[in-house]
């Protein structure tokens, strides 16, 4: 509940309670919360297939820095996906010990890619387990990026984040030039923190991933006015001062905004966050190799490569005949 979450930060801030990674704490309580209604033998099978691959890999991803909202998202539908298929056998007089072939694509007949990936973890475990026969479930689109804005857009759209004389909040026109000059996802940008800038004679860096990156002298300067901006305290104070701060503080102010309000902010001001950043990826791997990409932005180099095969071939056709660039101004 969001009057929930939000007294725990409130309580994180005065100390009361120690601060944690909310995605991967609210999992395992969600969890139980799913299961709690469900029959005996369903939960006899999805808890251990939760516990030992779900949770097991989220808090391996946890110890990396790699967990965010959006893992969570992942990995609830997985489970969640797991008790579908369970309820579907169920209402055909089935078990899982009866899954064919024949069930699994009548199952998948109008399933969706988040589906098809979920399930595909699920029937992967029962398989190892021998609860099941090996049944496979191919990938049923492909991958290719599909959102992207006019290159004129894009540049008007990134001339608007970097004068300093636009209306736009401070905070959406940083956001979106981090996202409109290097593609960055909105689960890196929400979490930055004033301990990653760095400068030296030649100007201003943002360690984005692991390795800093030089800002335009007006992004700078703008990333300045926004660090320089009042703290919003909402009446509560932290007992002690924290070392560092949010770019983008949130409510209150010792935890960052979330990617979802991040991005609602950002399409407010007429930035679609996905199709600018996918356009600025497209640009970036026709210029850089991927092993430098994915060191700068925080890629994998497996995604890294991807982009740059994507890049390969010619675009301006389709970014220029593309609706959204007419829709998003």
């Amino acid at each position: 509940m969001a009057a929930v979450d939000y007294l725990r930060k409130l309580l994180i801030a005065t100390n009361v309670l120690p601060d944690r990674l909310e995605p991967l704490a609210r999992l395992e309580p969600w969890l139980d919360a799913q299961l709690a209604d469900q029959p005996a033998e369903h939960q006899r099978l999805v808890r251990p297939f939760a516990q030992w691959v779900v949770l097991r890999k989220a808090r391996r991803a946890a110890s990396r820095g790699r967990y965010t909202g959006s893992s969570a998202n992942a990995d609830r539908e997985d489970i969640r996906q797991a008790l579908v298929l369970l309820s579907w056998l169920a209402e055909r007089h089935l078990t899982i010990n009866d899954l064919t072939r024949t069930h699994l694509d009548e199952f998948m007949t109008v399933a969706g890619s988040k589906r098809r990936r979920a399930v595909r973890a699920f029937t992967a475990w029962t398989a190892a387990r021998r609860i099941t026969p090996e049944l496979i479930i191919a990938r049923r689109r492909d991958d290719t990026p599909s959102r992207f804005i006019a290159e004129e857009h894009h540049l008007h759209l990134l001339r608007r984040c970097l004068t300093t004389g636009d209306p736009a909040p401070l905070d959406v026109k940083v956001a979106g030039g981090l996202i409109l000059l290097y593609g960055v996802r909105l689960s890196k940008i929400h979490g930055l923190t004033t301990d990653r800038l760095s400068r030296d004679d030649r100007g201003t860096y943002l360690a984005i991933d692991s390795v800093p990156v030089l800002l335009p002298p007006n992004l700078a300067q703008l990333v300045d006015q926004l660090i320089a901006e009042p703290p919003r305290t909402f009446g509560l104070r932290p007992a002690t001062p924290a070392p560092t701060s949010y770019l983008f503080p949130g409510r209150p102010p010792t935890r960052p905004i979330g990617p979802a309000t991040l991005g609602a902010r950002l399409r407010q001001h007429g930035i679609p966050a996905g199709a600018a950043r996918n356009t600025a990826l497209i640009a970036l791997a026709a210029e850089l190799p991927a092993a430098v990409i994915a060191d700068l932005f925080g890629l994998t180099y497996k995604t890294a490569s991807a982009w740059s095969s994507y890049a390969q071939t010619d675009w301006t056709a389709y970014l220029n005949s593309r609706p959204e660039s007419a829709d998003c101004v």
